[in-house]
């Protein structure tokens, strides 16, 4: 099973480029085609958030359009940059969620189990999980119990060092005290896939004793961020090559390849996000 991961596309409308240099569109273009002749063949794409830069109906209708050719599941969440009206309107096709309110829900796909958990609230920047996300999410991990499970977040859950991004997770302690007490059966094969944070990384989180769960963070679909670890980091990105997570599941054991689609993509930078 191979699953296609890509976050924070940062679409404008009318083509417009992203902080007045990223042409995010081109990138996203790219992206897509790359992973759409991916062979062996993608079983699912998952998209987490910050698809659209401004939440604009004409960016998601972009996005709608360019993988509408898609036989496989496209399964997407917004992040902080999305609007869930506009985003609903436009990529409901690629949004299985039941309230319009919070978009978490799940995919089965074999004996794996994806859940796209929504961790916005609209107009602010960091993450949120709401006593109504924590009751969907404990009611989708409880449901149709996979062997594998990916919990596809925009947000992640722990502190990456990149200090003007380690933002407060409200709801975050709920979060992984609901993940600590699980059944052990559905705890040992969950992993945690995230965006937000424009740089590819891993880490293991502690949730209670011995038990340890794997986070990955997807590189962006455009404007990876400069690598500076302290309070500033974060705050500057460069212009590269679209980058990807392929997750890919062989007898019940997950792995995570980060990867940058191939081509001729000209460093430069730093510029400010804006």
């Amino acid at each position: 099973m191979l699953i296609g991961q890509i976050s924070d596309t940062h679409v404008l409308a009318n083509r417009n480029l992203a902080s007045g240099q990223a042409d995010t569109s081109l990138a996203l273009e790219a992206l897509e085609d790359w992973l759409f002749n991916l062979e062996p063949k993608l079983d699912a794409l998952v998209m987490t958030g910050d698809l659209a830069d401004r939440g604009q109906t004409q960016a998601y209708a972009f996005i709608r359009k360019l993988f509408s050719r898609w036989q496989v599941p496209v399964l997407a969440l917004p992040g902080n940059h999305d609007r869930r009206a506009e985003f609903l309107a436009e990529l409901g096709p690629f949004c299985l969620a039941q309230s319009p309110g919070n978009l978490t829900y799940s995919y089965i796909l074999g004996d794996l189990k994806l859940i796209m958990l929504d961790t916005v609230r609209e107009g602010e920047h960091n993450g949120y999980l709401g006593p109504e996300a924590i009751s969907l999410l404990k009611e989708e991990l409880l449901r149709k119990a996979k062997e594998t499970t990916i919990v596809f977040s925009h947000h992640p859950p722990f502190l990456s060092g990149l200090g003007a991004l380690d933002e407060p997770f409200e709801g975050q302690d709920a979060f992984l005290s609901l993940l600590a007490n699980l059944p052990s059966n559905q705890s040992t094969n969950l992993t945690l896939a995230s965006g937000h944070l424009h740089r590819g990384l891993t880490t293991n989180l502690r949730l209670n004793g011995n038990l340890r769960l794997g986070a990955v963070v997807a590189p962006p679909a455009s404007m990876p961020i400069i690598l500076e670890i302290g309070p500033d980091g974060g705050r500057e990105f460069f212009l590269g090559a679209p980058g990807f997570v392929l997750h890919h599941l062989d007898n019940g054991h997950l792995v995570s390849h980060f990867g940058a689609i191939p081509g001729n993509y000209p460093f430069s930078g730093p510029y400010l996000f804006s």
